[in-house]
């Protein structure tokens, strides 16, 4: 995982990388200026070997060919300089610098190689250089440990074989030699120690700062969706109050009307059989119905709203199956039922019961307006009755899945949304539960597991 800063924030990207990759990468800018410095800073100490070499050589061709070699690194080391504006990836610094360094180490070889007598001024020389790659240009710290290996031993190569002195005659500059590096790997390894402290502590900060951030949209979301609940319950419950209020004074009318009806139904029969008794006949069934409905919406809000004390008691599950898909089924919808023997009898609440299929039998005719199939079929499970009613309807769409059992959600252009939500409530009451299987298009089962 790397981690880059941008203009005001900080950007991670995931690739497989080392630790000290991402270190490298987070520390990119700062380490290509410093670099920059250091190529700017080995400038100098490359001039004065050509004016060296001239005071040693004079002006003859060997000095042309040393300052030539000397004038083609300064070239190549103005060149890296403006390289490494275009750098963007770590991996390619550590390369470039490290390419570099070969580069300058063979150089100082070849051009040493031709002045061992010197060796002293090219020891110094040469431990600069390590010390600058060491501690003013960063890079890995292997890449560091040899190149800095690499300089030291062609220098001793170049002292013993190009001059007589023994071994023992150069011990102490060998040893300055060695320790010099070993001051310089040291302090290159503290460095990067350092680094590599501050990149954790910025890494953990930043964590922590996301997952802050985190927590901070995840309350406020939080807090969002418990107001909207609240708000939500808030407003059932003043509609649960008032149907509960105005339920009794809807109802009062209603029967009445229903009273009316029926003994404008009773004097209807007794009239001639003509087109205006069926006119008649077809406008009160459509009353009929409307009261139906309205009875309905009372009886789902009250039911949603109300206390409910199951009143359980052994009864006949078939019975009252039978009763339902007799009453009030269209023509164009076939009926169908099977009971198991072993799921005939139930203990449960009458009421209760016969208001969730109820109220499933009515959606499903509502799914099937041009006609269908409807069959309710029940067996037992372990220590559970399940109640299986099923249609060939318009199916229930994706979308709306997750959300038939909340209140005043529907996909009908009539009714309320409190069917289905009061047929989960009911059941959950008598301890039972309920779920749905349905394709879009086909048709939706509802499944009822009560307790036996």
């Amino acid at each position: 995982m790397l981690m880059t800063r941008g203009r005001s924030h900080l950007h991670w990207k995931f690739e497989v990388s080392s630790k000290e990759d991402d270190i490298g990468q987070y520390n990119l800018s700062n380490d290509i200026s410093r670099a920059k410095l250091g190529l700017l800073f080995l400038v100098i100490p490359i001039t004065l070997l050509i004016f060296a070499d001239f005071l040693i050589f004079n002006l003859t061709w060997e000095f042309y060919v040393l300052a030539g070699m000397r004038a083609g690194l300064l070239v190549y080391t103005f060149f890296q300089i403006l390289h490494l504006k275009r750098v963007r990836k770590y991996a390619t610094y550590t390369k470039a610098m490290f390419v570099y360094a070969l580069i300058l180490i063979a150089s100082n070889f070849i051009v040493n190689s031709s002045e061992p007598s010197n060796f002293v001024s090219q020891s110094i020389i040469i431990m600069l250089v390590v010390f600058v790659f060491y501690l003013v240009i960063p890079n890995k710290f292997v890449y560091q440990t040899i190149l800095g290996l690499i300089a030291i031993i062609s220098e001793v190569i170049i002292v013993l074989l190009g001059t007589n002195a023994q071994f023992m005659d150069l011990y102490p500059l060998f040893l300055s030699m060695l320790l010099a590096f070993i001051v310089a790997a040291s302090s290159s390894w503290q460095l990067n120690k350092h680094r590599e402290i501050s990149f954790q502590d910025i890494n953990e900060r930043i964590k922590a700062e996301a997952k802050l951030d985190e927590y901070s949209k995840n309350l406020e979301r939080i807090v969002e969706e418990r107001t909207k609940a609240l708000r939500d319950a808030e407003r059932l419950a003043t509609i649960g109050a008032t149907a509960g209020m105005v339920g009794h004074d809807i109802r009062n009318p209603l029967q009445a009307i229903t009273g009316d009806l029926y003994l404008t139904k009773l004097d209807l029969d007794t009239l001639p059989d003509d087109e205006t008794k069926r006119n008649m006949q077809e406008s009160l069934e459509a009353i009929e119905q409307n009261i139906d409905y309205i009875d309905k919406i009372v009886a789902d809000l009250q039911d949603y709203a109300r206390p409910i004390k199951p009143i359980v008691k052994k009864m006949d599950l078939e019975t009252i199956i039978k009763l339902l898909i007799k009453a009030n089924i269209p023509k164009n919808i076939q009926t169908s039922y099977k009971i198991d023997e072993d799921a005939k009898i139930i203990n449960c609440d009458y009421v209760l019961l016969k208001r969730i299929l109820t109220n499933l039998i009515l959606n499903a005719i509502q799914a099937m307006p041009e006609g269908g199939k409807l069959s309710i079929n029940a067996h037992k499970e372990l220590q559970n009755i399940m109640i299986f009613v099923q249609d060939t309807g318009v199916g229930i769409p994706e979308d709306a899945k997750p959300n038939i059992f909340k209140p005043m959600f529907t996909t009908k252009s009539k009714g309320q949304g409190f069917g289905l939500v009061v047929v989960k409530r009911l059941t959950e009451t008598l301890g039972g539960n309920v779920s749905f299987e349905s394709d879009f298009g086909k048709g939706t089962k509802f499944i009822i597991s009560l307790p036996t």
